[in-house]
């Protein structure tokens, strides 16, 4: 069962700096049509005039790009889904998700710390003001969607100490090499390699696609089988008239989103975990170190050998069954409760959502 939470929906401007006709739409469907299926498209979404005609001008933050070819230090922003935006707990088979409105980036220092986590933060790692461990995580592709790509990850824990030697790049295994799966891969090994996997952990991403992956989508993911379903034209034998009809497609990236669910499972009871919607090249030094990680990573060469990703039907660690009349999933099991901070400016209307979810499958079909 989902809670679903209504809310009234903003007023938006969509920016095309690059796409068939540029300039400011009100609507993505308008947007859209600028953009989609142009080369190297560079748009993106304001909650305000001004500032999407100051991104046309030149001036505004990093666009949102189609595809990645060059291995500048620039990255792409993805598009958001649209999670709710109370305060309230939604929940679907077993999948706690707390939305919670944007707060500042804040630290705690350590001497506000109790005196176990001083220690910990003396070892050079970070931590929230409501004492969560603090971590960044980025993926990276040159070359996004085209043929030839490398994709990579990067998990950043600190700058000095315990917390230095901690830090980890890693070059995306298998095909297909994108950038999303390099965002994934980063919070997949973050949650593998924590050091400290009892003490609540804060992931800090600049990936709306992870995040929305872990909280907005799972549940609904979890319901279908990990499928989504498309409108696929059909004709009749005899051609005398044609329809839309539905069709199953695995989601994109599925391999990598069942061994996270399964990591955050083993965390049930355990820490907990918070994802953070960070800005990427904003001045944060984490999730630019992070992004510096995951160049390095995609620039590694290929891994050998093929790679066992975790899946819930096989997963052994995990007590906590439930019905499956319940889940309509068989082997769908209890998950830690998860909890994400994000801008409303960032979020997406359902027109939004279903588009991108489309181009997520025909991002898995070609790969």
């Amino acid at each position: 069962m989902v809670l679903m939470v209504s809310f009234r929906p903003k007023a938006a401007y969509y920016a095309v700096a690059s796409g068939r006709n540029p300039g400011v739409y009100t609507t993505w469907t308008e947007a859209e049509a600028q953009v989609k299926g142009y080369a190297g498209a560079k748009y993106k979404k304001f909650p305000s005039l001004s500032q999407a005609k100051e991104f046309i001008s030149g001036s505004g933050p990093s666009p949102l790009t189609s595809s990645t070819s060059s291995t500048s230090t620039s990255k792409n922003n993805k598009p958001y889904s649209k999670p709710p935006t109370s305060t309230s707990n939604s929940t679907a088979v077993g999948f706690n998700t707390h939305h919670r409105a944007e707060s500042p980036t804040t630290l705690s220092s350590s001497s506000d710390l109790p005196p176990d986590l001083q220690i910990i933060a003396s070892r050079g790692y970070e931590f929230t003001k409501d004492h969560y461990l603090i971590v960044h995580t980025d993926g990276s592709a040159l070359g996004n969607g085209q043929k030839g790509s490398r994709a990579g990850a990067g998990v950043f824990w600190g700058g000095y100490g315990e917390a230095l030697k901690k830090n980890y790049s890693e070059r995306v295994p298998g095909l297909p090499q994108t950038n999303n799966r390099g965002e994934l891969l980063a919070v997949i090994r973050a949650l593998e390699q924590c050091p400290y996997p009892d003490i609540p952990l804060e992931i800090r991403c600049d990936s709306q696609y992870t995040i929305s992956c872990m909280t907005t989508w799972l549940p609904k993911w979890l319901r279908n089988g990990f499928t989504t379903s498309t409108n696929n034209p059909y004709s009749r034998p005899n051609g005398s008239s044609s329809k839309q009809v539905q069709k199953q497609k695995q989601i994109s990236n599925v391999d990598m989103v069942k061994h996270l669910l399964v990591l955050l499972r083993r965390r049930s009871g355990k820490g907990r975990v918070k994802f953070k919607y960070v800005p990427a090249h904003s001045g944060i030094e984490g999730n630019e170190r992070a992004d510096q990680l995951a160049k390095m990573g995609s620039l590694m060469p290929e891994s050998s050998g093929p790679v066992k990703w975790l899946t819930p039907e096989e997963d052994d660690d995990l007590s906590l069954d439930l019905p499956k009349s319940t889940t309509g999933v068989e082997g769908v099991k209890q998950v830690t409760d998860i909890e994400v901070e994000l801008d409303e400016n960032w979020l997406m209307s359902p027109e939004e959502l279903e588009n991108f979810e489309k181009d997520l499958i025909d991002e898995s079909n070609e790969g």
